[in-house]
């Protein structure tokens, strides 16, 4: 007889052709086998769907769906909605999880029904796979929240397995959300379970690259999923709770909000910042570029003034849409 599936591991793929296969390898070759693997192609016009179907014709964990392009937030929320695992373990087509990721994840979720979620610490890795940093998170749920109530997601979304039970209270990933979707996912679970590390040894390792979907970029969603969790705690009406219609006329007017207020502009300017304190290996050349960027730039001064005084747009920003949209 065929064991119940405990664990459900959801992938997402558009055009991932050149990790794809050390990524679904990663999961294949896990010390905990009690899993299923449902791949979503995305639309993908490279050789991608290929590479799954490889797969999946070898090994019947694989659960393989094509579909016309929808985004990660929809195939993601389709993966899961045909999912049987108890629990939901996210990987990305470019990311790779240790062999002892799956089986650690589980024993600490096993342990306690308090916890919805488990997360572990990482290795960032370049293109070519060369080990960037080491990312510790750290081990307290109290302070995991106060970071996410200040727009700070150190979860990375190839790390997590939550409970699929939470994940349908909460009705899954919220499509008006192209990106942050994982972000917001974090603040609403926070809301009714708590969450655990997996301890101190990193678990995954986690691709940056341009194509990258958390390649250092201006994300509005990031602002409406906090300016939503605020609207929560004050029981108002969460934007993202509005008719299609109305949510446009919002998020038209967040769009230019935060244009308004140069928010693009510091955040390419604080990504700079955090590239010029990390630089190791730079040509002289170009780290000369950069620190003249940075220097004579004045969104560098505005971006150490705000850090000084502890000011971050989200508050004002949450302030000047109870006006706008007459929760005053």
């Amino acid at each position: 007889m065929q064991l119940k599936v405990e664990i459900s591991v959801v992938m997402s793929v558009y055009n991932s052709e050149q990790w794809l296969k050390d990524s679904i390898s990663s999961i294949l070759n896990q010390t905990f086998r009690n899993f299923e693997f449902i791949i979503i192609n995305d639309g993908s016009t490279d050789k991608s769907e290929y590479i799954i179907k490889s797969f999946a014709n070898k090994d019947e964990r694989v659960k393989f769906l094509n579909q016309s392009n929808s985004g990660l937030t929809k195939s993601l929320n389709n993966a899961i909605s045909i999912s049987t695992g108890k629990y939901i373990a996210r990987i990305d087509a470019d990311d790779i999880s240790l062999p002892d990721r799956l089986k650690k994840q589980y024993e600490i979720l096993e342990s306690s029904n308090n916890i919805g979620l488990c997360y572990t610490n990482f290795f960032e890795i370049d293109h070519l796979g060369k080990k960037i940093r080491k990312n510790i998170i750290t081990n307290k749920f109290d302070l995991i929240k106060n970071n996410l109530s200040k727009g700070i997601n150190n979860i990375a979304h190839s790390s997590v397995m939550f409970r699929k039970s939470v994940f349908d209270e909460l009705n899954g990933y919220r499509e008006k959300l192209k990106k942050s979707q994982d972000f917001d996912l974090w603040l609403r679970m926070t809301e009714v379970t708590t969450f655990s590390s997996a301890g101190d040894e990193p678990f995954v390792y986690i691709r940056r690259h341009k194509e990258s979907i958390t390649h250092n970029e201006f994300d509005i969603y990031l602002y409406i999923s906090l300016l939503s969790f605020f609207a929560r705690k004050n029981s108002l009406t969460d934007p993202l709770d509005l008719p299609f219609r109305d949510y446009n006329i919002f998020y038209n007017w967040a769009n230019e909000y935060l244009i308004s207020k140069k928010e693009i502009q510091k955040i390419q300017k604080r990504n700079q910042i955090i590239t010029l304190l990390r630089s190791k290996n730079f040509r002289l050349e170009n780290l000369v570029k950069l620190i003249v960027s940075v220097v004579f730039s004045k969104y560098s001064y505005i971006i150490i003034f705000e850090e000084i005084f502890g000011y971050t747009i989200y508050n004002q920003f949450f302030r000047d849409w109870r006006v706008k949209f007459n929760y005053a």
